[in-house]
């Protein structure tokens, strides 16, 4: 593997390269990120509307590393996407150049990302996934995770890096615990002190941000976490949603879940035990997936679990010998990929919005679709369009002008260009503490549950004081307006966070 000429490498990479750019867009969601990313830049702390201490983000990880890069630019569109386009291409020569052990594999491992119409979509949009694959691939590579015999350094030092990507990876999405836990299992055995304070150094990373969330946001977890899974919604119906996620990803990117599939199947047959560890991560993975009613964007949460079985399996398969074999496999793969009219190889500027009944049909929709012929990088770079000129982000600058307090279903690009004066209620709730623990209506689609605006919020945000008429909500307000506007270390504060968890509404 290390033998082989670069110029396989850069091929490799000119391709993924190629596939990145035709298909580059932003994402609304991302930018519910980059306006707190925008507010702390300008000195208004980690808040989505400043007058609120929320965390609005899932991605911690994600949200710091943009910061410095935004702090440089003020610019957020060319910006993101070059950061996620180099973080890929990072992945995917690491893949090719180290994991890889024949220019078969290579070949293979490039096959499928690059027909995973999922991985390609999910590597710009502006979300943390491109990190997401990088750290996933950085595990996987540490030697002692597979070879525990190999050379690494000492046994300590490996311990506090696999610690380490693991916070990280943790930092990017919590629920990504699932996927890495049996492999961190078997690392960390057998048990001992030592050997688990050592990996806790290395979980450091993650320990200070959930203190850091626990201290200025009140909150172990994120926001979006009770904003997404409501109370009083049954499991039987995020389940069957989560079912009908995967057919929907089936429908749109038939090659995401069939790869996915082959891979279970090839890490059970050929990875030994490392690679069933690795298939039962990937297994929990999807099981927990169905279990929270999946997403809304076609693939999104299936990237990480590609990830994993193209990696894992290059990691944990015996090396094959019959290339033929192999590039066979890799040629199908890509013809499948192609055969996809949505594929990233088939689509260009004129990638159109698509037809509101996909929604109403499946409550999940191809999220690159709708928004590249606004937010596509080659149709903002040749000027037809602009972020800017979005009709939300006008909306947003319009309103301002002559409000203080909106109330928005869509708050990611309307919240960015709308700027740190104009507080927003979000009734989808991402970013709004009482919102978000408040039951959603009941014609609610995954990762979009509506919630009514109780009686007099809007005039307690506008007013800055509790005018709630329920009585119930009004006491649970007072508890959120200590949790989110106090000063960090009342006594009050503490009281108001400790009731808020213990009693949640």
């Amino acid at each position: 593997m290390t033998r082989r000429p670069w110029a396989i490498v850069g091929a490799c990479l000119v391709l993924v390269a190629f596939a990145l750019v035709r298909t580059a867009w932003m994402s609304d969601d991302a930018y519910i990120t980059l306006r707190t990313v925008d507010n702390f830049v300008n000195g208004f702390g980690l808040r989505w509307n400043i007058a609120e201490r929320v965390q609005s983000f899932t991605h911690p990880a994600w949200l710091l590393l943009i910061t410095p890069f935004y702090a440089i630019t003020h610019e957020a569109f060319y910006t993101v996407l070059a950061l996620q386009i180099v973080l890929t291409l990072v992945t995917v020569a690491l893949i090719c150049r180290v994991l890889a052990r024949s220019i078969a594999e290579a070949g293979l491992a490039i096959a499928a990302l690059v027909a995973s119409k999922a991985f390609i979509d999910f590597s710009t949009g502006g979300l943390e996934n491109p990190l997401t694959h990088l750290l996933l691939v950085l595990l996987i590579l540490e030697p002692r995770v597979f070879r525990p015999g190999a050379a690494g350094g000492k046994e300590a030092d490996s311990l506090t890096r696999t610690g380490i990507l693991t916070s990280l990876i943790l930092l990017c999405r919590l629920d990504l615990g699932l996927l890495i836990g049996p492999m961190l299992a078997a690392r960390l055995l057998p048990l001992s002190r030592r050997r688990v304070a050592t990996f806790a150094v290395g979980m450091m990373p993650f320990l200070v941000w959930e203190l850091f969330s626990l201290i200025y946001y009140g909150m172990l977890v994120p926001n979006t976490a009770l904003a997404k899974l409501p109370a009083g919604v049954p499991v039987s119906a995020l389940a069957r949603q989560g079912v009908r996620y995967f057919g929907a990803t089936f429908l749109f990117d038939p090659m995401t879940p069939i790869l996915i599939a082959a891979g279970l199947i090839a890490l059970r047959m050929y990875g030994g035990s490392s690679g069933r560890r690795v298939a039962v991560g990937v297994a929990l993975y999807l099981v927990y997936l169905v279990a929270i009613g999946g997403d809304f964007m076609v693939g999104r949460f299936l990237t990480p679990a590609l990830v994993m079985v193209v990696a894992g399996g290059l990691a944990t398969w015996p090396e094959m010998r019959a290339t033929r074999i192999q590039w066979a496999i890799a040629g199908a793969i890509m013809v499948g990929g192609l055969l996809n009219p949505a594929g990233p190889l088939r689509t260009g500027r004129d990638f159109s919005p698509t037809d509101s009944s996909e929604a109403l049909r499946w409550g999940v929709v191809d999220e690159r679709r709708v928004y590249y012929r606004d937010l596509g990088l080659l149709r903002v770079v040749r000027g037809d369009s602009d972020p800017a000129r979005h009709s939300a982000a006008a909306f947003a600058v319009a309103a301002r002008q002559i409000r203080s307090v909106i109330e928005a279903n869509s708050v990611g690009i309307a919240g960015y260009y709308a700027g740190p004066t104009l507080h927003i209620i979000d009734r989808n709730a991402l970013s709004d503490p009482l919102l978000s623990r408040l039951p959603p209506e009941p014609d609610w689609r995954i990762g979009h549950f509506l919630r009514q605006v109780p009686a007099g919020y809007f005039d307690s945000c506008l007013k800055n004081q509790n005018l709630i008429e329920n009585p119930s909500i009004g006491d649970l307000y007072a508890a959120v307006r200590v949790v989110t506007r106090d000063p960090l270390f009342s006594l009050e504060r503490l009281r108001a966070i400790w009731r808020l968890h213990m009693h949640r509404e």
